[in-house]
Formats: structure tokens, C-alpha cells, sequence
């Protein structure tokens, strides 16, 4: 079971982007005052977010299947979520981010 989910997870973190460099894109659009951009900067920020929870909570478990750390109660859950991916909603891992 446990080498089931560390190759879900090896895949999972091939699919996941890094998390952008909103510094980088709010420096570029500066002197767009519009509130499209304030909108996409705070939805690019919210994704960027959420991007790097998944990534550190994935390594984090990845870490714990293999003895080098201690698995928490929200690790678990992400572990539950990846075992029974097909039926279980990984959203629901991260619905706190």
C-alpha cells in the first residue's frame, strides 16, 4: 500500500507546477491600476498558494512513508486522499489552504 501511494505521489509532484513569483508579476503589471489586474494578482497569489501547500505537503508525506519524518494528523489525511484517489476528492486535503 504504502509503495502505491509514494509512486502516486512521486507522479503527483511531476504534474504540480512550482508556485509563481507573484513579486515578480506584480512588478511587471505596476502601473496597471485596473482592477483586472488586482483581481488576477490575488488569484495568481491564491493558485501560487495553494501550488506550494500541495508541493510541501506531498515531499512531507513522501519524507514520512520513508521513516525521515514524523507523519501528523494532516498528513494522514493527505495519505488517506492519495490511497483512495479514485474515490476520494484530493480537494477535500486542501480545502483549508
Amino acid at each position: 500500500m504504502e509503495d502505491k501511494v509514494l509512486g502516486l505521489i512521486g507522479g503527483l509532484l511531476e504534474q504540480v507546477p512550482a508556485p509563481f513569483d507573484v513579486k515578480s508579476i506584480r512588478a511587471k503589471k505596476a502601473s496597471d491600476n485596473s482592477p483586472l489586474k488586482t483581481v488576477l494578482v490575488q488569484e495568481i497569489s491564491r493558485y501560487s498558494d495553494l501550488l506550494f501547500t500541495m508541493r510541501r505537503s506531498l515531499v512531507d508525506l513522501q519524507r514520512g512513508l520513508k521513516g525521515l519524518t514524523v507523519i501528523s494528523k494532516d498528513l494522514e489525511l493527505v495519505r488517506v486522499c492519495c490511497a483512495t484517489l479514485s474515490s476520494s476528492p484530493v480537494d477535500r486535503c486542501f480545502a483549508g489552504v
